[in-house]
């Protein structure tokens, strides 16, 4: 199951785009996230580092796939 979960992380690594903007997050994950999940998580201080670029909440790839793991 490791392996599974390692190979399919490596590929999303290989997709996602260097920055995720926080509204297509399910998206581009197949719905297993949800952008108000994420927002409720950041008002707490427990979600993946984010940026904020003008008015969107945008997720680095790294930071969000770690946070997955």
């Amino acid at each position: 199951m490791a392996q599974l979960l390692n190979s399919v992380f490596m590929e999303l690594a290989n997709e996602l785009p260097a920055l995720i903007p926080r509204h297509k997050v399910a998206e581009l994950l197949g719905g297993v996230i949800s952008a108000g999940y994420l927002a409720n998580l950041d008002c707490e201080k427990k979600g993946p580092r984010r940026v904020r670029i003008g008015n969107k909440i945008c997720y680095p790839r790294k930071s969000l796939l770690e946070w997955l793991q």
